[in-house]
């Protein structure tokens, strides 16, 4: 549930927002939807019930949410998703959803967002660790955990030692 990163953005002062569906109203000509509510809490319900998961995993969001709704639910459905998951119910596995919603409550890393984007948690993260221990475009051929820290070797012939590493990949 990602509580390094919430505890994190906490010691960095970075704020968050609530990201939860309801905090989301659906809007109808520019008035808030009182039905969004109750299909969410449908569909949470569907999900959670969803003992039998095998097999889930190969079949998309949107043939699920096809099968468990109406069209025009499941065109709001699936515009929640796409904002929810950064794409499309047809490229999101059903068994993502349902994992997403059992893992969910009041202390998921699903339920923030960072207040300005996420950008604002990279930025504010290399200013904390400092632009002089940051090193782009290197080859890391080797990583060793010593009791000492870690050493991190290259392909450039250049080693560095330190406490605590943060590798990315892209």
């Amino acid at each position: 549930t990602h509580k390094h990163l919430l505890r994190l953005c906490r010691e960095l002062g970075i704020k968050l927002e609530p990201h939860r569906f309801p905090a989301y109203p659906y809007m109808k000509l520019g008035v808030p939807d009182s039905t969004l509510p109750a299909l969410l809490e449908r569909l949470e319900g569907i999900l959670v019930r969803t003992k039998q998961t095998r097999g889930l995993d190969k079949v998309s969001l949107l043939n699920f949410l096809n099968k468990h709704f109406s069209p025009k639910e499941v065109v709001l459905l699936r515009t929640i998703y796409s904002a929810e998951f950064a794409e499309d119910a047809r490229y999101v596995s059903a068994i993502r959803a349902i994992l997403d919603h059992m893992t969910g409550g009041k202390n998921s890393h699903m339920d923030f967002h960072v207040v300005g984007g996420n950008t604002k948690l990279v930025t504010v993260l290399a200013e904390a660790v400092g632009m002089r221990n940051i090193f782009l475009g290197q080859e890391v051929v080797q990583i060793t955990q010593t009791q000492a820290g870690v050493v991190v070797e290259c392909a450039n012939g250049a080693v560095w030692c330190a406490k605590k590493v943060i590798c990315t990949l892209p």
